[in-house]
């Protein structure tokens, strides 16, 4: 089964007070900082600051805690299967994802793969140049493109499978297991190869 590629919407959120326009503003992983600057306006009291500097409160990396996490869009195509992994913000406050995603595929004995290597994009996606910090407020999601390999292995036995995805947000120290399984061709992932991340990018409405 094909797939569509998630197209990249890199929204930066920009607040500017006596300008008009916006302007695209990234950060350290950790948070995402934007100042706003009023200009300088002429006036007549002699106690009015010619400018000032409105601090605003920075948007912390999303904790595992408050993402639900699933794997959608799955399918096949060209010896090459995997899916999307979803980072939907169900918390009240607005938080930040920048980067990669760390995902380990686990196989039904235990054993893990090392974790998944980072790409800019894969054949399924994403689009774009860049690596846009992603501010997601309650209910938003962004979304990372994971694929793997369904050709057999060297000795051309059937590949093995993973079960399940073990899978830690970028800025953050905790990891959420899900399930392995492709819906779409009603299998698991292939574990016949290493896997690929792409980069974490916003998911547009014809994709949520």
């Amino acid at each position: 089964m094909g797939m569509r590629p998630i197209l990249i919407g890199i929204v930066g959120v920009a607040s500017m007070v006596g300008l008009a326009g916006a302007s695209l503003a990234y950060s350290h992983p950790a948070y995402f900082g934007i100042i706003s600057r009023v200009s300088k306006t002429a006036s007549s009291h002699e106690n009015s600051p010619a400018s000032r500097k409105i601090p605003v409160k920075p948007v912390q990396a999303c904790s595992t805690t408050a993402l639900t996490i699933t794997l959608f869009k799955t399918g096949e195509a060209g010896g090459t299967d995997g899916g999307y992994i979803k980072f939907t913000n169900h918390g009240s406050s607005p938080c930040a994802l920048h980067g990669w995603p760390v995902i380990i595929g686990v196989k039904a004995n235990g054993s893990r793969s090392n974790p998944a290597a980072h790409v800019q994009s894969t054949m399924f996606g994403p689009v774009g140049k860049g690596t846009p910090t992603v501010v997601l407020r309650h209910g938003q999601s962004a979304a990372a493109a994971l694929v793997g390999s369904d050709m057999p292995g060297p000795n051309g036995r059937p590949a093995s499978i993973y079960r399940t995805l073990l899978i830690t947000p970028p800025g953050s120290a905790k990891s959420v297991t899900i399930s392995a399984r492709l819906p779409a061709d009603a299998a698991y992932l292939s574990a016949s190869t290493k896997l690929y991340v792409s980069i974490i990018v916003p998911m547009t409405k014809a994709h949520a």
